[in-house]
Formats: structure tokens, C-alpha cells, sequence
């Protein structure tokens, strides 16, 4: 296991209990899922529409999905947002730093997300830190 991205316990809770707090005022349906990845434990929200076609976002370097999500929000008028939280930065995705950028293993982590959605084409909107994100998933 990578390092443990809180100062400790607490500072884990309080962060879970403003996740949830941000999602709620987004006032959009969405659902949540957890799956395994070889990098560990992820979490992702499925928000709006599931009939829509989906596009996918990743938040920044140590952001967290629900306030990213805040900037795409006029898009679920015609998407569904795939929104992976990145494991080893906050949200609710395993919270050690155990994936490379050097490796391009955040690309080889999100190929593993949308192999579980069975997403073989998707668009990205990506901001930050998300944008080498996706670059590495695209190689």
C-alpha cells in the first residue's frame, strides 16, 4: 500500500461527511458503485440520466468528484457523467497513493473503470491535474 492520503482518521471522516454533503447539494439523481481494480477499491458515481449516452470526468490532482461535477453539471441535459473518484486523492476511493504517473498507470487504473462499465468509447471532460490523467489513458 502507497501512503495514506489523510493526516489521519478524522480528517477522513470529515471529508467523507463534506463529499456527501456537496453531492446532496448538487440536487441530481445519481447512483454510486465500488468495485476492485488491481490499484485497489474504486468509487463511482453514475449522475443524471442513465438512458443518455455517457461521457466520462475525472477530477484534479487532490479535487474531489462532487465539486468537479459542479463545472459539468449543463451537460447532463444531454449526457450521463461517468465520475470515477481517483484512488490515493480524496473522495471515497481507496485513500493510499499507490498508482505512478510516471508509469502511466493512472491511464492503465481508468481503462479498468471503463472496462467495468463496458464503456469501449467514451468522451472525456477532464480539467487540471485530470487532463494528464487522461492523456496516459490514451496511449
Amino acid at each position: 500500500m502507497g501512503k495514506f492520503v489523510y493526516k489521519n482518521q478524522e480528517s477522513l471522516n470529515k471529508m467523507l461527511a463534506f463529499y456527501d454533503k456537496t453531492l446532496a447539494a448538487l440536487g441530481v439523481p445519481y447512483s454510486e458503485d465500488y468495485f476492485e481494480t488491481s490499484f485497489g477499491k474504486t468509487h463511482c458515481l453514475l449522475v443524471g440520466d442513465k438512458a443518455k449516452p455517457r461521457i466520462c470526468t475525472i477530477h484534479g490532482g487532490n479535487g474531489i468528484t462532487t465539486l468537479n461535477l459542479r463545472l459539468f453539471l449543463p451537460l447532463l441535459k444531454d449526457f450521463c457523467i461517468l465520475a470515477p473518484d481517483v484512488i490515493g486523492m480524496p473522495g471515497k476511493s481507496a485513500p493510499y497513493r499507490n498508482i505512478s504517473s510516471k508509469k502511466d498507470q493512472y491511464g492503465l487504473w481508468m481503462n479498468e473503470v471503463l472496462n467495468h462499465y463496458n464503456e469501449e468509447k467514451i468522451s472525456f471532460v477532464v480539467s487540471s491535474y485530470s487532463a494528464a490523467m487522461f492523456r496516459s489513458c490514451a496511449k
